[in-house]
């Protein structure tokens, strides 16, 4: 009995030996048409490459996506970001209010949308309007200067309360 039992599992055994050898032969086929579709894939990207002219600079910047304004972010900061992106992108200046508008977001977005639509043509008008609505002008941030009051600090120091002594409260006290 023990003599069938084991020429019956015999068979069973050369049947997974031989799947086994018939599944890595695939599979050293399958990763030799993947080493050649990658060659040719490779081939094709390097040609590309060489005819295509170089983009380095500003003009390979032209598809850089911006964020979104979110409702916590500071508008000053956020349209001096976006100034200097456009500048370092070599952006067209006809296209800033195009690539401006849909990224402003709350009071900024409202304040460059209640200009007419041909005022928002123009990026001068749009950031005018923004830094308008967000109190951003340097009046603005004198008038909060002047309105704050000191408080004392744990050192015992009177400091006036944080934001309102920003760089353009100072740079427009000058003139």
């Amino acid at each position: 009995m023990t003599d069938i039992g084991h020429q019956q599992g015999m068979p069973a055994r050369l049947l997974v030996t031989l799947g086994q050898l018939i599944g890595a032969a695939i599979q050293r086929e399958q990763a030799e048409a993947n080493r050649q579709l990658l060659g040719a894939l490779q081939a094709q990207a390097l040609e590309q490459l060489a005819a295509a002219p170089p983009t380095r600079g500003p003009a390979a910047l032209t598809s850089l996506t911006l964020h979104r304004m979110a409702e916590g972010d500071d508008g000053q900061t956020f349209m001096e970001a976006f100034d200097a992106t456009a500048e370092a992108c070599g952006w067209p200046a006809g296209d800033w209010p195009v690539r401006l508008l849909p990224l402003l977001a709350g009071e900024a977005q409202i304040g460059a949308l209640v200009l007419p639509p041909a005022a928002r043509r123009d990026y001068a008008n749009i950031k005018r309007a923004v830094v308008d609505r967000l109190g951003l002008s340097p009046e603005d941030h004198r008038r909060r200067f002047r309105r704050a009051r000191l408080t004392r600090t744990a050192s015992g120091k009177k400091m006036p309360p944080r934001g309102c002594c920003s760089r353009t409260a100072l740079e427009g006290s000058e003139g």
